[in-house]
């Protein structure tokens, strides 16, 4: 009989394989003598390496492609769009150097995109007029798109179609705005693996974020759908970003400050780590001296993108700093 057992020795968290012999009876369970036991001891996998802070992943290119539903029941969704984001915009700028591009194509597929795709249509950052040629795009929109709304296939038609919108170290982000469930022949998982595609295998630098109307949220406007096991739900679990209700009283304050929630996303340094760390496990260190790891500390350990995300890097003046990274492997057992 094999027992697994986690112990921890020395600090370290261990494995102990107990090899023995046992008699179980129905009134006794137990083992016979103390030499029928053979221990052997496996520790987790250590890691302990530096790193130099120069190396950090962080760009500050985005590309932002908005699906926006164009069906009946979306006027008044629209027009909040067209509201906030002059402050969605303003968060994207402010006290950032983030280059930011964008684009919309409807839930309606085969529709030409309104904004941001086609060769001299372009929308960005270095444009002065952008806001007002992105709410003229909404309104051009109107509601007599499909009503079977279509998010997973017309995203993937667009990228394929207009491939120079996706620069290659850009971080690629996917906001949808729908009252209705995603109803592409796609499946999640093969939306994922094209997005994938389409980044050239950087899977940690695509983003969703969705404006939505499950029935356990919200009143039912178009076709219902639950959030669980819903496509987008799935999709979620395995792309960062987040979800919002359509019908939340603040949904335009929530669009307006996605704007500076995708910045700071964006332009934070990270460090991604080699293995799938024991998160307790984690340590960092710079010149010897152990950094704040959690909220309100230093850096924080991202499960979405198995990175370390400085939130303070004050404690590094010099131009060729290093910090010692140390952790256990995450191995299924420990």
């Amino acid at each position: 009989m094999v027992f697994h057992i986690p112990v921890y020795s020395g600090g370290k968290l261990m494995k102990k394989h107990i090899y023995g012999w046992c008699l179980i009876s129905l009134s006794v369970l137990g083992c016979q003598r103390p030499s029928d036991f053979l221990y052997d001891s496996h520790p987790a996998k250590h890691v302990d390496y530096k790193h130099r802070l120069k190396e950090m992943t962080s760009n500050a290119d985005l590309d932002i492609l908005w699906v926006i539903d164009n069906s009946g029941s979306m006027s008044a969704h629209q027009r909040t769009v067209i509201a906030n984001i002059d402050q969605f915009i303003d968060g994207l700028v402010q006290g950032t150097a983030l280059r930011w591009r964008t684009a919309m194509i409807s839930t309606t597929r085969f529709q030409a995109p309104f904004i941001g795709l086609k060769p001299g249509d372009e929308a960005d950052y270095t444009m002065v007029s952008v806001n007002d040629r992105f709410k003229r795009a909404v309104q051009r929109l109107g509601l007599a798109g499909d009503g079977t709304e279509k998010m997973f296939d017309p995203v993937i038609d667009a990228l394929t179609t207009y491939p120079k919108f996706v620069r290659p170290n850009a971080w690629l982000a996917i906001i949808v705005v729908s009252d209705a469930p995603e109803q592409s022949p796609m499946s999640t998982d093969l939306f994922v693996q094209n997005l994938i595609k389409i980044k050239n295998g950087k899977k940690d630098k695509i983003l969703f974020y969705g404006f939505l109307n499950p029935s356990d949220w919200c009143p039912v406007t178009d076709s219902a759908f639950v959030w669980m096991a819903s496509k987008f739900e799935m999709l979620l679990r395995q792309i960062a970003g987040g979800a919002y209700k359509l019908c939340d009283p603040v949904f335009g304050k929530n669009l307006a400050n996605l704007g500076a929630n995708l910045a700071s996303v964006v332009v934070t340094p990270r460090m991604v780590l080699k293995d799938q760390p024991i998160p307790a496990s984690i340590r960092v260190y710079y010149k010897d001296r152990e950094l704040r790891g959690g909220k309100g500390g230093d850096w924080e350990y991202s499960s979405n993108w198995n990175a370390i995300l400085f939130t303070d890097l004050t404690f590094a003046p010099g131009n060729d700093e290093s910090v010692r990274i140390v952790y256990d492997v995450e191995d299924g057992i420990h």
